[in-house]
């Protein structure tokens, strides 16, 4: 065998393991905006439920919930390096329309609405 052919073989196999390396952290980072979404709309419902529940308890667990989840989700987004602009500009917007609902509903329920 070729000596410059045994020289570039560790080379070759570096190569692999950093394509590799890479895609591995896109697939973690498709899914944790996949998961952050999934929380986003979790959050969500736990919001809509206040609108249908009688008993106030539940509402300000319900409320409770959704504000942990906002909670979560803003320091994910503080910190998440893995999204694409677009992903990370849609999230942002999710957020922030959550943050509002999460406003209006609490004074609702302050009110006792």
């Amino acid at each position: 065998m070729d000596a410059l052919l045994i020289d570039q073989l560790p080379l070759f196999e570096v190569d692999e393991i950093q394509a590799k390396i890479i895609s591995l952290k896109q697939k973690q980072a498709d899914i944790n905006h996949q998961f952050a979404r999934s929380q986003m709309e979790c959050a969500e419902i736990m919001l809509d439920i206040t609108s249908t529940i009688r008993d106030n308890a539940t509402k300000k667990r319900c409320l409770e919930k959704a504000r942990r989840i906002k909670e979560r989700l803003g320091t994910y987004l503080s910190r998440e390096a893995g999204l694409s602009s677009s992903e990370l500009h849609a999230l942002q917007q999710a957020f922030a329309k959550l943050a509002v609902r999460l406003i209006a509903t609490g004074v609702l329920l302050a009110i006792g609405q």
